[in-house]
């Protein structure tokens, strides 16, 4: 199994505080359907802060007031794609 894969499942399982256990992730598992994990907006913003601390900060961070507004409304331009998973 691919090592960055285990670590995002891992990730999921233990920051997100999942009832699923690393095993039960798989590839077709889906992140935001109640059906698969049920990842909400808030999971979705954890699972951001712990990819970075784990792999490391990507891109450039504003530190200015409008930096959290903006952060949201970048959120809420993504929507995902149902039915896809890790591996989507």
């Amino acid at each position: 199994m691919n090592d960055i894969v285990q670590r995002v499942r891992h990730l999921l399982a233990t920051r997100l505080k999942l009832a699923k256990t690393v095993d039960e992730i798989t590839d077709d598992t889906p992140l935001f359907d109640p059906a698969g994990l049920g990842l909400d907006s808030i999971d979705a913003l954890e699972l951001v802060l712990g990819l970075e601390k784990e792999f490391g900060r990507r891109g450039r961070r504003s530190r200015s007031r409008g930096s959290g507004a903006r952060l949201h409304q970048d959120h809420r331009r993504v929507r995902p794609v149902p039915g896809k998973g890790l591996a989507g």
